[in-house]
């Protein structure tokens, strides 16, 4: 019996279609993403941060996000 794949393999039945790697979020979840490009050392800087204070690179974020929001006297939304 084949193992199931990993999150980042897409899955594919047996009829050979090809199913996205991850399912869809839900539909209430209207979030949108952000990319940041950062040097390798920021990266591993903020990473060990998260791990330090037990939280996830994603928490960490969006605490920066609302920190920011606040400096320039917006409501946190994040």
């Amino acid at each position: 019996m084949p193992s199931p794949p990993e999150d980042d393999e897409p899955r594919i039945r047996p009829e050979g279609e090809v199913l996205p790697s991850k399912p869809p979020t839900a539909p209430s979840d209207r979030r949108k993403g952000i990319l940041v490009r950062a040097r390798p050392e920021a990266w591993k800087a903020l990473k060990l941060i998260a791990l330090d204070r037990e939280m996830t690179l994603q928490d960490l974020m969006t605490e920066a996000i609302n920190d920011a929001l606040a400096k320039h006297g917006k409501p946190p939304v994040a």
